[in-house]
């Protein structure tokens, strides 16, 4: 099944990524648009160019690549991947980064993977077969979600975002730099 082969492949970005994980050896350089990239990122990427590459024939739009920006996405199938999503956190030594793998079809996620390999933590998303964590559902539309934290990109909160918090009593705020929020 498609959904098992992109955990495995993600799963092993993740092992990549985790060889430089907090290494004083590791290499930080600035793309074109000043973000950082490491050799993580780029190995991570080769893992996941080459194995999707196997299992699919769909387009592959990475991060890390330099396909041509100017093409139409909203009628092709193809795979989003960010190879290390939170770069920045990773460079900082932070655990909150994570492989990011989803399948658009026609517009839309019908397959989506986060592993989040300094936690060994999986989230994924299929369509028509609901969300995961851990292999565990975590959402059904059915369900009901009560809201107790929220997860930002921000250091530091703005005023309005404390004014949300506050008037949805909200009591935890957490970081995260990556998709994982």
């Amino acid at each position: 099944m498609l959904q098992e082969k992109i955990i495995s492949i993600a799963k092993k970005a993740g092992d990549e990524i985790m060889k430089f994980y907090r290494s004083s050896d590791l290499l930080v350089e600035n793309k074109s648009d000043d973000s950082p990239v490491t050799q993580a990122d780029l190995g991570a990427h080769a893992i996941i160019f080459s194995e999707i590459s196997k299992v699919s024939s769909e387009i592959i739009i990475s991060e890390e690549s330099d396909l041509n920006k100017n093409l139409n996405l909203n009628d092709r199938n193809f795979w989003l991947v960010d190879p290390l999503d939170g770069t920045r956190d990773f460079v900082a030594g932070l655990d909150t980064f994570c492989v990011s793998i989803a399948l658009i079809a026609d517009g839309r996620p019908v397959l989506g993977v986060l592993y989040s390999p300094a936690k060994d933590e999986l989230f994924y998303a299929a369509k028509d077969k609901g969300s995961f964590f851990n292999s565990k559902r975590i959402f059904n539309s059915s369900d009901r979600i009560g809201l107790y934290g929220l997860a930002s990109g921000a250091v530091t909160p703005s005023e309005r975002m404390r004014n949300f918090l506050k008037i949805s009593n909200i009591e935890k705020l957490t970081r995260y730099g990556s998709a994982l929020k």
